[in-house]
């Protein structure tokens, strides 16, 4: 199953603009995950997004509780679907390790702002 334009865009190049247009004190972070793989994101983020590119399998977003291993929250994205976390300005974080990203037989995008 295709998913049309999504199929068509250069994911990499895609990737690397966004980081070239974060700019100042910022430091943009992106990357490509593949099917089966678990990460834990460890960064402060100010902005977390997560793009799934596979044509039909959900992958799985964990915000993590501070002991590092415990699910607080868990957000199941839909295939061609993107999520955008924004810590909300003034300085605010989400904590290191907050983030865990598990896509099972998907594949993911993400990029975010380092905090």
């Amino acid at each position: 199953m295709a998913y049309g334009i999504l199929d068509k865009i250069n994911w990499t190049f895609f990737t690397k603009k966004i980081q070239d247009g974060v700019s100042g004190e910022n430091e943009s972070f992106g990357a490509t995950v593949a099917g089966s793989a678990t990460v834990t994101y460890n960064y402060k983020f100010k902005s977390f997004s997560v793009l799934n590119t596979h044509a039909s399998a959900a992958i799985t977003l964990h915000g993590l509780k501070a002991d590092g291993t415990t699910s607080d929250w868990n957000i199941t994205i839909p295939a061609g679907t993107t999520v955008n976390l924004d810590a909300g300005g003034n300085g605010n974080t989400f904590r290191q390790g907050h983030f865990k990203l598990i896509t099972g037989s998907g594949t993911a995008i993400v990029v975010g702002t380092k905090g």
